[in-house]
């Protein structure tokens, strides 16, 4: 067993993260993927497509109403309603690219600049520094839930390895939704001085599901935000670590954002230092056994 395992308390339901789930994962380079100097490097780049806690209680709701046609999650097409997966194997002339299927939703290079391609899960990952990088996503009703456009369910899966730089407890936006131009966030997984937590909103202000125990460092953790008609469940390592049932969030028309948080008008803040892999967005509630079989893609 790993120094680097910890116990997370979750503060509501008092819900116990059994000892050792946060154990080191491996990280491998998959097939076609060199290991050159630390990193997983892609053999050949990819031309197949063409170009909070947020404490703060204003909710700052400015939506405009100018919504895009919203997609249809519930397309019995797609049963498992996949609507963006980020896999950060390449950066594609300043955007990731979207593998999740024919409807394309690539994140572009925000802040400053590109993520640096790391090691990861799979693969490679995105890896943000403290030089205040992110990606982008423009805004979606589909990847809103809480509009009248917007989803009942939606589920985000991502992996995280926050880098050790000297801090045991580090700060920082993962990936969010912000409200209008408050410090709110429809949905936001956010470390505060190293706990994880599910920061969301509702029309009385920020709501969360945090864990008591810090975060490792330098390890691999798979955390998954689940919304289900105001349920909102927190999944660490496939193990739920926290439910509350909250009013429903504000309406927002921001874009997603990864690697970092926007507040007070469009002013980048919250940087997490880490890398972060295989981000999943689903347009449903994923059970508890989908959930835990993404956190197994890691061991």
């Amino acid at each position: 067993m790993r120094a680097g395992r910890i116990l997370l308390l979750a503060l509501v339901a008092s819900c116990v993260v059994p000892e050792g789930l946060l154990e080191q994962r491996p990280c491998p380079c998959a097939d076609g993927f060199a290991c050159v100097e630390g990193r997983c490097v892609p053999g050949a780049s990819d031309a197949g497509r063409d170009a909070g806690v947020d404490l703060g209680l204003d909710l700052g709701v400015e939506d405009v109403g100018t919504d895009a046609p919203a997609d249809a999650p519930g397309d019995a097409g797609d049963p498992e309603r996949l609507l963006l997966h980020f896999d950060c194997e390449a950066v594609d002339d300043g955007f990731v690219r979207d593998r999740s299927g024919p409807e394309v939703r690539d994140a572009r290079c925000d802040g400053a600049g590109c993520p640096e391609l790391a090691p990861g899960v799979v693969g490679s990952a995105c890896d943000f520094t403290d030089e205040d990088r992110r990606l982008r996503v423009s805004f979606d009703p589909a990847l809103v839930p809480g509009r009248d456009d917007g989803p009942d369910a939606l589920t985000v899966s991502m992996w995280v390895y926050l880098n050790d730089r000297g801090d045991p407890t580090p700060t920082g936006s993962a990936i969010g939704i912000p409200v209008g131009s408050g410090r709110a966030n429809v949905y936001q997984l956010y470390f505060a001085s190293g706990r994880p937590g599910y920061v969301t909103a509702e029309e009385a202000g920020i709501v969360s599901v945090y864990a008591s125990g810090t975060a490792p460092l330098e390890t691999w953790v798979h955390y998954a935000l689940v919304y289900d008609a105001g349920v909102r469940t927190f999944y660490i390592d496939g193990v739920e670590a926290g439910r509350e049932t909250f009013g429903p969030p504000p309406s927002s028309n921001q874009d997603l954002l990864i690697g970092a948080d926007e507040n007070e008008g469009s002013v980048l803040q919250l940087p997490i230092d880490a890398r972060v892999d295989e981000i999943r967005i689903y347009g449903r509630a994923l059970g508890p056994g989908e959930v835990a079989s993404l956190a197994a893609e890691g061991t």
